[in-house]
């Protein structure tokens, strides 16, 4: 059969809505105490509701996890969801209190967003506080700071879109958030998203430009992911410039079919960190002094996210790994389409996690949620959170699950697992 055929017979297969709508901006507005103590929330959704839209593109919000509104007419009482279109706001009616921290509530409101909300194109935009690889993102204030880990992100969008969708559903997922532009998020969303916009740094007040890009798209909706993520990255920068809040300011796109290879490199760095630190003992040391000398993001004397520059930390360590420090390089550049980023930092698009802090607990945090890498084993042994015995077997099973054999040497690291999320480690001994 032709393949204009084809492509006319599923566009025919499309609810007749989805035909005539280009873009769904589904944004989880999660306000928590940034809401109820300074409004901020309440301040870009009167940026979104001053974007001029077309027809064809469409913003469907659902509000939450904050004590107080600012804005008129928002029930804290209730998680409100509300359509922005061509026409101004309309109220959807909303459903009861729901923890914005619990996989449920995003995956009801996705579920919601894909069934009334079809379109050819549609981005999904996470809001509030982000803590990085471990802590993850949307701190519900009313449910006890509970917040979304990167394993229940991936749940989420598992219940919705299923298991391994033939096709990411989403053009574009974003984190107006802190810290959340990390190898683990990219891992958590692969195959759900074909773009990954999100902030390495600490996030500026003045945040996300929503008035700026919404125009822009509304006056291109021909756009894809791409450049959405470019004009995202583009606005956000100029708007903190223009708050004199540039100083440290990140802010990346993905590519997320390109973050495969990068994936199974860093899953091959960390085999050859196990084979340095069997050669000498001092490696560890080694790989720890760089960490802490590469840049890193929203650490302190007394917090740590454990979030430390990717890239930075392959270039450290090229000496002690000569093979796949630079392969890792290569193939970081390849996925990061986008970047902006102030005057003073080095940031190269994702983090990734080193327990700054020796915190045994933010090691399990990311075990438990099936995001285990060999770093993360040699970490696990370095803070008492795992015996050696335990992590050299975890090691086996990993190795075993990569087809015994790191990327690029003739294996194929990624297709062993049954799907392209984190890689599930064997059940603990006793």
């Amino acid at each position: 059969m032709p393949k204009i055929l084809i492509a006319l017979l599923a566009l025919l297969a499309l609810p007749l809505q989805a035909r005539d709508m280009e873009w769904t901006i589904a944004w989880y507005l999660c306000g928590s105490d940034l809401e109820s103590r300074i409004g901020a929330a309440s301040t870009d959704l009167r940026e979104v509701l001053s974007a001029q839209l077309p027809d064809n593109v469409q913003v469907v919000v659902e509000t939450g996890g904050s004590s107080s509104w600012a804005l008129d007419g928002l029930d804290a009482g209730k998680n409100e969801r509300i359509l922005v279109n061509s026409n101004g706001s309309s109220d959807l009616g909303g459903v009861p209190r729901s923890n914005m921290g619990d996989p449920r509530t995003l995956a009801s409101f996705m579920s919601f967003v894909r069934d009334k909300f079809p379109a050819r194109k549609t981005a999904l935009i996470i809001w509030d506080h982000g803590g990085g690889s471990v802590y993850g993102v949307a701190v519900d204030e009313n449910f006890g700071r509970d917040s979304l880990s990167l394993s229940e992100l991936r749940q989420a969008l598992a219940s919705v879109y299923g298991d391994a969708p033939s096709a990411p559903p989403l053009e574009v997922i974003g984190f107006d958030a802190c810290l959340m532009a990390s190898i683990d998020t990219a891992r958590a969303v692969q195959g759900y998203a074909g773009h990954l916009v999100a902030s390495q740094e600490l996030e500026p007040g003045v945040g996300w430009q929503y008035e700026y890009f919404l125009n822009s798209l509304g006056k291109d909706p021909g756009m894809g992911g791409a450049q959405l993520g470019k004009t995202i990255c583009d606005s956000y920068l100029k708007g903190c410039e223009e708050a004199g809040q540039e100083e440290g300011v990140t802010l990346s796109v993905t590519d997320l079919g390109k973050f495969g290879e990068l994936w199974d490199t860093y899953i091959a760095m960390g085999f050859e960190a196990v084979e340095a630190l069997d050669q000498d003992d001092n490696f560890y040391v080694k790989y720890a002094r760089q960490a802490m000398g590469t840049q890193n993001y929203g650490n302190d004397s007394s917090n740590s996210s454990g979030m430390v520059d990717l890239g930075g930390l392959a270039k450290g360590l090229s000496a002690s790994l000569p093979k796949y420090s630079p392969r890792l390089l290569k193939a970081l550049d390849e996925a990061v389409a986008y970047r902006v980023q102030g005057p003073h930092t080095k940031s190269m698009g994702l983090s990734c996690f080193y327990p700054f802090n020796d915190d045994p607990g933010a090691v399990q945090v990311l075990y438990d949620g099936n995001f285990v890498t060999p770093l993360l084993l040699l970490n696990a042994v370095a803070t008492d959170a795992m015996s050696t015995d335990q992590a050299e077997s975890d090691l086996e099973h990993l190795y075993a699950l990569l087809g015994n054999g790191p990327a690029g040497e003739g294996q194929q690291a990624a297709g062993a697992a049954p799907h392209p999320g984190p890689v599930a480690p064997p059940a603990p001994t006793a």
